[in-house]
């Protein structure tokens, strides 16, 4: 049948061509559906989204609380504590993505509260006590062991307000309350609870309130399943025998806790997610509790204690975690980020924003939240006042110079390269110099007259002195530059010389006078021009040092005092302007919230680190619970001159150089080398101590009435929860004991004795007193050459800058045959000398953290007997160092007895 085609045929060809067409045409559209559905679900592509579970939040008791839930602490006055209004912010944050599952960020300014366990601990409970939560699972990333918890040993909740809620669950479940019908251990909870009732003493501690932890089961992460497990142990584990539940038998007792230690039936648990790979992180959300009952948030801390200790892992790790939350689809919490800084609440932001674009369909936009904190806690007292708008003050920025924009672009951009190759020397020792150049130039005075006045009042051995030499020495500041250039095989050996030249450079142009002493001349200048007495705030002690041993200070004689001593001046004294040198972020802190404030403040600085301080005021401008100080931060902003658009570049500087090694804390010395038996100490933070076999330590107790107890370093055992005093509580040690009332009195006495003595002097100056008092001991000890100098205008120089610094350290010579020789040709009686020199400056010089074991020893008896400190006047300036204590609390590993020859 060839030739031309049948009718039929061809008229049935013209038929299916509609048919084809629309078949082709739906498969079209099936496939673009199916590309459609991989493009917007891309975790869920192979298989079905797993169903949202019941979320914990909004339903609970049928009848609340009548009044708010009552804390205490172990350590402190004892009075009745309760959740501040600065504290809910956060609190609510966590309830609100509990409901809606969104992402939020918290700001804590200007202060960070407890930490971000107490944080979820307290929303718990809050939730439970208010009738919004019946059961919920908080998780809290990253997960640090026994680290994370240690602060919420120290707060203690009321036991009725437990009982009460405890008594209205008890009556919803007996009416079959919905919330109540739950597969959970509710009914363990209450009779947990119940028993607490007449909890009295037993043995030697007092213990009638549970604390945070005994009450919220805390569930770790584990590298191999079950990667949550059951843990009755920690239930009331320090109340447990002071309770009735002691009472109920054995079998009874062990049935009722071992429910509420299962992570798959309490009905309140915090879970800890572990800083790791993201498959790691996904083990653990995959844990069936939270595909039964749900998961109901994420808490991660972005603080930059937490970021500190994990460095480069903190971001890695927040990453792998946003990552594993995806996978978990429709049953994803809300993460709520706590940071303290404007450095980690851009990382974090920028990484919950970045992944939210990433997926399909969008999440709804990051909301961020402020929590203005002035003390440091989430609790306080409910009497205590919100913080009120304050007044305005008049800002004025000196940070035109410009000539290290150059160097600090080229410095950071280097490290940033180093890093991106892997060479972590490299880049620590651009940061090195950066750090080193940036501290030169903020320098009062030129470089060489600051070396003459270090080696002049800072030669001794100690470690303090030991820090200030170090710290402007260019062979010492710079050794992780120095090692990064000389390793042969370096990639960047030649950039790394070239910084060595332009260091070297910047120093040599800088010898006469350094960028901020010229700038701080001219504010001087026409301060005194204006007929101001101003106050000068200098950043440290080191740089208050240099300033009051200067010729620029003789010259502009003006009261000064360290920057974090500025609210004390201010209120000892009205103070028409303030001239703050060198701000930082911290420094933008304390002003803002400074009460009462000077009319004007002049911020003295160079404007490579401008940026830095644009970035802490940014947030507060646009958070509405930072309304107080909103104000005075757009007005700073404003005169600053930044924008938004230009923090991103400078954000990078926030990345300090690492600190050298301080994991390693040796209390054994006592002048010299100690030679005999010693004790290490090794924690689960990773500090290794070292003690001498006698010395005390401190260690956690039970006890409400003395959170602390001696204990000898020999008796220490594995889990034992310990006191570590490192470097940095260490200062705040020094600061507490120095500003004693009686040290403090006995020294502002002194100062003000030697005022009256050098007032009676010839001369205007106090150089011209200084080199008076120089020819008289000359005269009687011609041992003492005119190379003196300095520091006889040291010893004379203490009316403006030490008597109205409540934490002044003594202004005097260093041994006892130089200080009578002193106080001699002043006029002063032997005997008045050597009762200033037992009473005022030996004890506000003699705890040094070279003392080693004796500073120890002296630290040990200060935290075992707090009521003694806390009593007297002024006790609530301590609530920092209160907190410090509580933040630096370890666990134990391992106890070791060495000798001392053999420790490396």
């Amino acid at each position: 049948m060839s030739g031309k085609p049948r009718d039929w045929e061809a008229k049935g060809r013209r038929d299916l061509i509609p048919a084809r067409a629309a078949e082709r045409e739906a498969l079209r559209a099936a496939e673009v559906r199916e590309r459609l559905v991989r493009i917007s679900k891309p975790h869920q592509a192979a298989t079905a989204l797993p169903p949202r579970p019941p979320g914990g939040y909004g339903s609970g008791i049928s009848c609340p609380l009548a009044t708010p839930l009552r804390y205490a602490r172990t350590t402190g006055t004892g009075e009745e504590l309760v959740l501040s209004e600065a504290g809910r912010s956060l609190i609510e944050a966590l309830f609100s993505s509990m409901d809606d599952r969104r992402d939020r960020t918290v700001l804590a300014w200007p202060n960070r509260p407890e930490g971000a366990f107490v944080a979820a601990a307290i929303a718990l409970h809050e939730g439970r006590a208010t009738g919004r939560l019946g059961r919920a699972a908080v998780a809290l990333w990253p997960w640090r062991d026994s680290a994370t918890v240690h602060a919420a040993r120290s707060i203690l909740v009321e036991s009725q307000d437990l009982i009460a809620v405890a008594r209205a669950a008890a009556k919803d479940v007996q009416d079959d309350k919905e919330w109540s019908r739950q597969p959970d251990a509710q009914d363990t909870l209450n009779v947990v609870h119940f028993s607490l009732r007449g909890a009295k003493r037993r043995g030697r501690w007092t213990v009638s309130r549970p604390n945070l932890l005994e009450i919220t089961p805390t569930f770790g992460p584990h590298s191999v399943e079950p990667h949550y497990r059951t843990d009755p142990a920690q239930v009331l584990y320090r109340v447990r025998e002071h309770t009735r539940i002691a009472d109920m038998g054995a079998a009874c007792a062990n049935a009722n806790l071992g429910r509420l230690g299962d992570p798959s039936k309490a009905p309140l648990a915090v879970f800890g997610l572990p800083p790791a790979a993201e498959r790691d992180v996904a083990r653990c959300l995959a844990f069936p509790r939270f595909a039964n009952l749900g998961l109901d948030a994420i808490l991660v801390d972005a603080t930059r204690r937490i970021r500190d200790e994990l460095g480069d892992r903190w971001e890695r790790g927040l990453v792998a975690l946003l990552g594993a939350l995806d996978r978990m689809g429709t049953a994803r919490p809300g993460v709520v980020a706590l940071a303290d800084d404007a450095f980690g609440l851009r990382v974090v932001e920028e990484a919950l924003r970045k992944r939210a674009q990433a997926v399909r369909p969008q999440r709804r936009p990051l909301e961020r939240r402020g929590m203005l904190l002035v003390q440091r806690s989430l609790l306080g007292p409910a009497s205590s006042p919100a913080l009120q708008t304050l007044p305005e003050v008049e800002y004025r920025f000196d940070l035109k110079d410009g000539t290290l924009l150059a160097t600090r672009r080229a410095l950071l951009g280097l490290a940033q390269r180093a890093e991106r190759e892997g060479d972590a020397d490299a880049a620590n020792g651009a940061r090195a110099a950066l750090a080193f150049i940036r501290s030169i130039a903020n320098l009062p005075v030129g470089y060489d007259e600051a070396m003459r006045i270090v080696w002049a009042n800072h030669a001794s051995d100690d470690e303090l002195d030991l820090r200030m030499r170090r710290r402007l020495g260019l062979d010492t500041a710079l050794i992780p530059l120095h090692d990064a250039w000389s390793a042969r095989d370096g990639a960047f050996k030649v950039e790394l010389d070239e910084v060595r030249k332009e260091v070297q450079r910047r120093i040599d142009g800088w010898r006469k006078a350094t960028p901020m002493s010229l700038k701080l001349r001219g504010v001087l200048s026409k301060a005194k021009r204006d007929g101001k007495d101003p106050l000068l705030a200098l950043p440290g002690s080191d740089s208050l040092s240099l300033f009051s041993a200067s010729s620029l200070a003789d010259e502009f004689p003006c009261r000064a005092v360290e920057t974090r001593r500025l609210a004390d001046a201010v209120a000892a004294h009205e103070t028409p302007l303030v001239i703050v040198v060198g701000p930082s972020p911290e420094t933008v802190r304390l002003l803002l919230t400074l009460d009462p404030s000077p009319p004007k403040v002049a911020l003295v600085g160079d404007a490579a680190g401008s940026a830095l301080l644009a970035a802490e005021l940014y947030p507060l401008t646009r958070t509405a619970n930072f309304a107080p100080v909103a104000a005075r931060a757009t007005a700073m902003l404003r005169e600053l001159g930044k924008v938004e658009a230009d923090l991103s570049e400078d954000m990078a500087e926030t990345r300090a150089p690492p600190l050298p090694d301080l994991m390693n804390l040796d209390f054994t010395r006592e002048g010299g080398r100690y030679e005999g038996a010693v004790v290490r100490v090794v924690t689960e933070g990773g500090y290794s101590i070292a003690y001498r076999k006698g010395s005390d330590v401190l260690r956690q107790t039970p006890d409400e009435l003395r959170c602390f107890e001696r204990a000898r370093a020999a008796d220490l055992r594995r889990g034992d929860s310990i006191l570590v005093l490192v470097p940095r509580l260490l200062e705040q040690f020094r600061e507490a004991f120095a500003r004693s009332p009686g040290a403090q009195r006995e020294l502002r006495a002194y100062h003000e004795a030697v005022a009256r003595c050098c007032a009676s002097l010839p001369g205007r100056t106090h150089r011209d007193h200084a080199w008076e008092v120089l020819h008289r001991i000359q005269r009687a000890d011609p041992t003492f050459g005119d190379f003196e100098i300095d520091n006889v205008v040291r010893w004379v120089r203490v009316d403006g800058n030490t008597l109205d610094d409540p934490g002044a350290q003594p202004q005097t010579p260093r041994t006892w045959a130089r200080f009578s020789r002193f106080t001699q040709v002043l006029g002063m009686s032997p005997a008045l000398a050597e009762a200033y020199w037992r009473a005022a400056i030996r004890p506000a010089r003699s705890f040094r953290i070279s003392e080693g074991m004796m500073f120890h020893e002296r630290a040990v008896a200060f935290v075992a007997d707090p009521e003694g400190v806390m009593a007297r006047p002024g006790a609530r300036d301590l609530a920092p160092l209160w907190q410090a204590i509580l933040e630096n609390v370890d666990t134990v590993r391992t106890v070791e007895a060495v000798n001392a020859a053999d420790r490396a």
